[in-house]
């Protein structure tokens, strides 16, 4: 054995296959020397299955793969289950399993793998100085997992653990040599350095944050640095600092990244043998193709070496994905028409069998296949490709167990769903645009609501376009690269549509951007006169680009527009798009002007909505009055406006025997109480400071006593109970996260998620004597007059906008109604 294991180090600097086979021949003459008696025989299997995975990994010849889990599984049965030896044979026996599972895809060796490396790390005691090197296994192979399923909570758990083995002492003397007790190898401290960095890309890739992918590019760094030049691990620590630079070229457009990167990959592909060149052959050429310009050599250098890759790679490898959508890409990077065929089969099969192995994959691919069918105008392709992509999407946010797990594979994913309802408009399928639509809103919501995501929502029995009034039209709204499109539901007609063609998603991007812009510095600097003109271009463009062409669809007669503004629709104010008119008050006609509106965050919502009004009773009310914060002045006119709300609700009645109104104020209004008190009534009328944080919506909330917050996550954490309603006449109480428009997360529906019927909230921080009387009238107009809230708010904000000597949109037009 001694004689095998001084030729496989000597491999493992070198590199040189003649090592790794004399080491095989040394292993087979020690096994067949040993007696099966022997203390010595179970270590003597594992370096036998050890030098045949040195062989598999020089020549890629797939039965030495086979044979080393095959030994390496002898050598765990035939140890003891209490020797000091068990733990590294279990070990071994993993690594054995992983890489059997990358070549082939056998989901059984994952779990063997998973099950063996745990064992190994149970096994360890605190103290020992292999205990490091088995964390990285276990790491190691938990990454793999997340590979394959997406699971976030496995790439978490991963990194803490490499972390756990970096912080053991190391020896530095030698690359090679042992460390004093409780220490371990320098070369496996570089091994773990590559492993933790890799998991922080990976983290990076999902979560974009720059620290990870800093971290990492440090981490791989020290592990190609402490490489020897010829080091059989050379090629994969190679690869993966690439992979890192290539991320930050993307991120700061730095051509000296991806020129190293390309360089790196080159290396590392010259010296790799059969196992692994195909993957960095597949990473080279994937590399070149980011270049912004690339030669006619390095096209075909490209498309040759993705070619080797899939006619070398295993039909049920999770790396057969990536190599077909590498080869498609580089065939599309050519720029052939003759190509093209061959380019879209191999997409299709790349997400085909992607589903099932590597789900990450498939959302790549089919936003880039789907974006190239669109440029081409092949909207059938564009549907199937559109359609991959959201089925990958829906299995991985549906295998995480956490909310900000199942955010985070949401990131990033917006145009999957407005692609496909273009493309389907484009091929007729209007139903099908409007079910693409609904499973990509609100999925979450859609989850705590506890209905089906995919049924298309156009036609489903029971819902609101079977129930809804003759008067009333759903329109999704949505923005594709091409143009925009707006989706009419009714439940007496088809599904009919507009297009619209200004509403390209970039322009749409750029447009949101200027709203925020001038928003934050109308908060930061006061510049009032710069945001209302904003406002005021933004709704004129709204008016021009979406609400003129969805209103003129409506039939004559219509009472009700429901809008579902995908993407970043959601963030604008379409109640408020105005053109010109001579004949009306201040020489303009908002689109409120010509029927009410109310938002929803997908028809499933809208539907949960009407039934929660239907079954309550509106006949007590809770009134939270000006929290007593230290960080906030006090509201002025807080008291007045909720005496004169109160007065307005008790005397239209019917108002229940036991305790109709109560009053919280002041430093009463503490978020441990007001979220006590929100249960027991059916109208919560929460007079209060309020806050959004859009890059983090769910810490955004209100204002309460002693500086708490009662955040969105807490309303979305209540027990659902039936409310009629919520009145919000704070700051930014209807202000909606923007890193995640399609989540729709705001206070409003987080209380419609909780069970509340319907919210009135505030998109900007609004004006507290306007809004005072803005509130007051909408009670006048709910309560005196009987009209359902969503009207009420319009006719108090027609009221008031015509009344008013202040008439701009900035005061009036903050406030929305969400639900029904």
């Amino acid at each position: 054995m001694r004689l095998g294991t001084i030729l496989s180090d000597r491999y493992n600097r070198t590199g040189a296959i003649a090592d790794a086979e004399a080491a095989l021949d040394a292993q087979q003459r020690a096994v067949a020397a040993t007696p099966r008696d022997s203390a010595d025989w179970p270590g003597q299997l594992t370096g036998l299955g050890n030098r045949y995975l040195d062989r598999w990994k020089a020549t890629g010849i797939g039965e030495d793969l086979n044979f080393a889990v095959d030994w390496h599984e002898r050598a765990v049965r035939a140890t003891p289950a209490d020797s000091s030896e068990l733990a590294a044979h279990l070990a071994n026996w993993g690594v054995s399993l992983r890489n059997r599972h990358t070549a082939t895809g056998d989901p059984g060796d994952l779990d063997l793998a998973i099950s063996a490396h745990a064992r190994a790390v149970s096994a360890t005691p605190a103290g020992s100085k292999d205990l490091a090197g088995h964390l990285a296994g276990w790491a190691a192979v938990l990454n793999t997992r997340h590979q394959r399923t997406g699971d976030l909570a496995d790439l978490d758990r991963a990194i803490d653990t490499f972390s756990q083995a970096a912080a053991a002492r190391v020896d530095t003397s030698g690359p090679m040599t042992r460390a004093a007790a409780g220490g371990f190898s320098a070369e496996t401290h570089t091994t773990v350095l590559t492993g933790w960095g890799t998991c922080l890309r990976q983290r990076y890739m999902n979560t974009r944050d720059r620290a990870d992918l800093e971290q990492a590019i440090s981490l791989c760094e020290e592990a190609v640095a402490n490489t020897a030049p010829k080091s059989a691990d050379r090629v994969e620590r190679l690869s993966h600092l690439a992979g890192c630079l290539v991320d930050r070229s993307e991120l700061d457009g730095n051509s000296a990244d991806l020129t190293r990167a390309i360089g790196l990959y080159r290396e590392a592909h010259e010296s790799s043998h059969s196992a692994d060149r195909w993957g960095t052959g597949v990473a080279l050429a994937d590399t070149l193709l980011k270049q912004d310009s690339l030669s006619d050599e390095e096209a075909r250098e490209c498309v040759a070496l993705c070619e080797e890759a899939v006619s070398n790679t295993h039909e049920g490898s999770p790396l057969l994905p990536s190599f077909l959508g590498a080869l498609a890409n580089a065939l599309r990077r050519g720029g052939r028409a003759a190509d093209e065929p061959a380019a879209t089969g191999h997409y299709r099969r790349c997400c085909q069998l992607g589903l099932r192995s590597s789900p990450r994959t498939v959302l790549a691919t089919a936003n880039l296949w789907g974006g190239w069918a669109t440029e081409r105008g092949q909207w059938h392709e564009a549907t199937e490709a559109y359609q991959y992509g959201m089925d990958a999407l829906q299995a991985m946010v549906g295998r995480q167990l956490s909310r900000s797990d199942k955010e985070t594979w949401l990131t990033g994913t917006r145009r999957f769903a407005a692609g496909l309802a273009y493309a389907r408009v484009m091929t007729g399928d209007l139903d099908g645009a409007v079910g693409a639509l609904e499973q990509g809103r609100a999925r979450l919501l859609a989850e705590a609501l506890q209905r089906p995501m995919s049924e298309p929502a156009a036609r489903q029995p029971g819902t609101a376009t079977d129930q809804e009034a003759d008067t009333t039209s759903i329109a999704y709204v949505a923005a594709a690269i091409p143009g925009g499109v707006a989706l009419i539901v009714r439940p007496d007609a088809p599904v009919s549509h507009v297009l619209l063609p200004a509403l390209k998603s970039e322009a749409l991007r750029e447009r949101t951007h200027r709203h925020a812009k001038a928003y934050a510095e109308y908060l930061s600097a006061g510049e009032l006169e710069r945001w209302e003109a904003e406002l005021d271009d933004l709704g004129h463009w709204l008016w021009a680009t979406v609400m003129g062409d969805v209103l003129a669809t409506l039939p004559s007669g219509a009472a009700e527009l429901v809008l579902i503004p995908c993407g970043y629709l959601g963030l604008l104010p379409l109640h408020a798009a105005w053109t010109e008119d001579p004949a009306a008050p201040h020489g303009r006609r908002y689109a409120l002007d010509d029927v009410r509106i109310s938002y929803s965050a997908n028809t499933r919502a809208r539907e949960a909505a009407r039934q929660m009004a239907a079954r309550t009773s509106p006949d007590s009310m809770l009134i939270v009055e000006d929290p007593d914060a230290q960080s906030a002045d006090p509201m002025a006119g807080a008291t007045r406006e909720v005496s004169e709300v109160a007065e307005l609700f008790a005397r239209s009645g019917p108002l229940r025997d036991s305790d109709p109104i109560a009053l919280i104020r002041r430093e009463a209004a503490t978020r441990d109480t007001v979220m006590a008190a929100l249960d027991r009534y059916s109208v919560l009328h929460l007079c209060c400071h309020g806050t959004a944080k859009q890059s983090d919506p769910l810490r955004g909330g209100l204002l309460m006593a002693e500086d708490d917050i009662l955040t969105v996550q807490d309303v979305m954490r209540r027990r659902r109970t039936p409310a009629r309603l919520a009145v919000l006449p704070a700051c930014e109480s209807a202000m909606m996260g923007a890193e995640l428009p399609d989540e729709v997360v705001s206070l409003p529906t987080g209380l419609i998620e909780a069970g509340v019927a319907g919210a009135v909230g505030s998109l900007w921080a609004v004006q507290g004597p306007a809004v005072a009387k803005l509130v007051t009238y909408f009670y006048r107009f709910w309560r005196d007059e009987g009209l359902e809230p969503c009207e009420a708010l319009r006719q108090a904000q027609r009221k008031f906008r015509d009344r008013s000597h202040v008439p701009h949109p900035s005061v009036w037009s903050a406030m929305t109604y969400t639900g029904a």
